[in-house]
């Protein structure tokens, strides 16, 4: 039988036991600072390994246009035109001067190159939906320039959620992609430049144009067909149509910024990522409502110079650190730096500029 004098040494053992397993708030405090701190450094590598996976889709995505391109090819024996002028009319210009279609916002603008390869991204009922004797003056088209295609997106940039509703001259709801066409190092919109060696893209949509391969003079290997766009998050949806896959000029871009610049000076090149005004006149890219908007950074990249000027043009753009990622004419896609040479850069974009093209 246990003594009183036990058990009393038993339960007090037990109570300090039962206090020392406790937390006091001190300890508490110092756990979750730990734990804090923890989430504080794992979540930049988190956000990497995210960034890391959609920049995977992205580079998957540029592989898939690049072999629908490869596909249209082999059918038409040659790329799909920048963009087609329904009825065989004139889009803009006159066939007296020596720009004609040269209005990208003209409403009888119809299918461009993205409508074109659809059957090749396996959207065949969309291409069979597509009425091609009408421009964008109609709503016949409106279910096929709204789709939103996730081939066409970049994952990467939140932009393209949002559709571009046109209410200026000519109808349409367009889908926005994050993927463009190469224009060379010229305008798509400017003819003098197609007839321009050290300018003429593998594209071009005033003279809705579609290289051969067997033009690519300087290899098709060397020669960007396809590169990202990037599209602005916010803001009015009129006229904010870069990277509308269906809209004519609305998903293309070029290497060269000026009308008649020399590409061997830098500054008349438009790099990756680089910021650039560009020209509302000829090109449907810019936002004409942005100059009052107080976010610097918008402005600088979608800023509208509402002029008949031709200076700027759209540049490749990314929501990729340090650079974009290039589609070449082989079907290959490349990650290239927004510190790449500006001549390499423009000669990259010639398909007869005949130039000698080292590493990039």
């Amino acid at each position: 039988m246990l003594r009183p004098s036990s058990l009393r040494v038993v339960s007090s053992g037990a109570t300090t036991k039962s206090r020392q397993s406790a937390f006091t708030l001190i300890e508490l405090l110092v756990v979750i600072a730990i734990i804090a701190i923890l989430v504080a450094l794992l979540l930049p590598a988190v956000q990497q390994a995210r960034e890391a996976a959609r920049r995977s889709s992205c580079k998957n995505n540029l592989k898939q246009l690049g072999l629908a391109m490869h596909n249209y090819h082999d059918t038409f024996k040659q790329l799909p035109p920048g963009a087609i002028c329904s009825g065989g009319g004139l889009c803009g210009g006159s066939s007296s001067t020596n720009d004609p279609n040269e209005n990208s916002r003209h409403g009888d603008w119809s299918a461009t190159w993205a409508v074109l390869i659809l059957p090749y991204v396996e959207e065949p009922a969309l291409y069979d939906q597509f009425n091609f004797n009408v421009g964008r003056s109609t709503d016949i088209n409106n279910d096929v320039e709204s789709a939103k295609i996730d081939t066409y997106k970049c994952p990467s940039d939140p932009g393209q959620r949002g559709t571009m509703d046109n209410s200026n001259g000519a109808r349409g709801t367009f889908a926005r992609g994050n993927y463009a066409i190469s224009m060379g190092a010229g305008s798509g919109m400017h003819n003098d430049h197609f007839n321009r060696g050290s300018r003429k893209g593998p594209f071009h949509v005033a003279m809705m144009y579609g290289a051969r391969f067997r033009d690519f003079v300087d290899g098709q290997s060397n020669t960007a067909i396809i590169s990202e766009l990037i599209v602005r998050p916010d803001g009015s949806k009129n006229d904010n149509s870069w990277g509308a896959w269906a809209l004519s000029s609305g998903a293309t871009y070029s290497a060269g910024s000026g009308g008649s610049g020399n590409l061997n000076i830098p500054n008349q090149v438009l790099r990756p990522n680089q910021d650039a005004t560009v020209i509302r006149e000829r090109t449907a890219h810019c936002d004409n409502g942005i100059a009052s908007n107080p976010n610097m950074d918008l402005r600088r990249m979608f800023e509208c110079n509402d002029t008949t000027n031709q200076d700027q043009w759209q540049a490749a753009r990314s929501r990729h650190t340090g650079g974009v990622q290039v589609c070449m004419g082989d079907g290959g896609v490349r990650f290239v730096s927004e510190n790449i040479d500006a001549g390499t850069w423009a000669a990259v974009h010639t398909v007869q500029g005949n130039e000698v093209i080292g590493e990039f």
